[in-house]
């Protein structure tokens, strides 16, 4: 039986770059997110409570 997928190799190689590529540039935006809200909670972002909450749930999505 023959497969209904008729991408090439040089296409399918092609899209492993690209999505490489995505990947890298998903992570360069994540750690500069990350860098910023690390910033705000140690400079700006200062309350009894709620930066401690912020911070933990931060750490929980990101981890």
């Amino acid at each position: 039986m023959m497969a209904d997928f008729k991408a090439s190799y040089g296409e399918m190689e092609s899209m492993a770059g690209k999505l490489d590529s995505g990947r890298e540039e998903i992570g360069d935006v994540l750690r500069r997110l990350k860098d910023d809200v690390d910033r705000l909670l140690g400079d700006d972002f200062k309350t009894q409570h709620a930066s401690g909450k912020w911070a933990s749930s931060v750490r929980a999505t990101t981890s």
